[in-house]
């Protein structure tokens, strides 16, 4: 088990930098982009729905 956890980490890794290699943020902005859009809808559906 342990040497096929190795080779998805490795496959994994080199997927993330491979799709994230033009990006500014590269592999981080795979984690901010959620974040950020939780932030906004957060926001949006919290202000429209504050006097219900």
């Amino acid at each position: 088990m342990g040497r096929f956890w190795d080779l998805l980490v490795v496959l994994a890794d080199r997927t993330l930098k491979a799709r994230y290699r033009g990006s500014l943020l590269g592999v981080y902005w795979s984690l901010l982009n959620p974040i950020l859009m939780t932030v906004v809808y957060s926001a949006i559906f919290g202000a429209k729905f504050k006097d219900y």
